[in-house]
């Protein structure tokens, strides 16, 4: 999403951006829509990341000159340790900036998508607490019991004449998203 930050509460640049990305695929509207969910960074903090990325890069910048600059050995060592303590900088930071999960939401389907703003937290990676988070708050499903299966089969409806099949289901939850996120 670029640049785009969060701010708690809805119309945040990360909140538009989602939006966005929902809707559209490139120039093409998006079809499995329930597939998606959005990392956001929080503003007060993208600050702190972006310098840490500036060092970094300023640094790596350096090393790959050190020749034209004639950089003598010691002076090589320091840059890669200023470097190495850079990237281990911008690899602390990423986890603490990017501790929102935006999460589109529809509860049937007349109802507008509306979006849940998650804080994650924890000290697994981004992609596991998300994972984590999701599951503990059934925005996620990694198993669907035939009874809810039927339950959803016959509200919404998702019969194809009298069957439906598996393929198609599958397509139906990841596109819908009044119907449960497949895991």
């Amino acid at each position: 999403m670029g640049n785009a930050k969060h701010v708690k509460g809805d119309g945040s640049a990360a909140s538009r951006a989602a939006r966005d990305l929902l809707e559209c695929r490139g120039n093409q509207p998006r079809h499995y829509r329930n597939a998606l969910v959005f990392f956001a960074a929080e503003k007060s903090l993208l600050q702190d990341l972006e310098d840490a990325v500036c060092k970094f890069l300023a640094w790596d910048s350096i090393l790959a000159d050190k020749e034209a600059l004639n950089l003598p050995p010691q002076q090589v060592k320091q840059a890669e340790a200023q470097r190495k303590a850079a990237e281990d900088s911008v690899q602390a930071r990423l986890p603490e900036v990017y501790q929102w999960l935006l999460v589109p939401v529809q509860e049937k389907p007349s109802v507008p998508v509306t979006w849940q703003a998650i804080r994650l937290q924890g000290n697994e990676l981004l992609v596991a607490r998300a994972w984590r988070k999701l599951i503990s708050d059934e925005l996620l499903v990694t198993a669907l019991g035939a009874t809810i299966l039927r339950r959803h089969l016959d509200s919404v409806p998702l019969w194809r004449g009298d069957h439906v099949s598996i393929k198609q289901l599958v397509e139906d939850f990841a596109r819908y998203l009044y119907l449960p996120s497949p895991g």
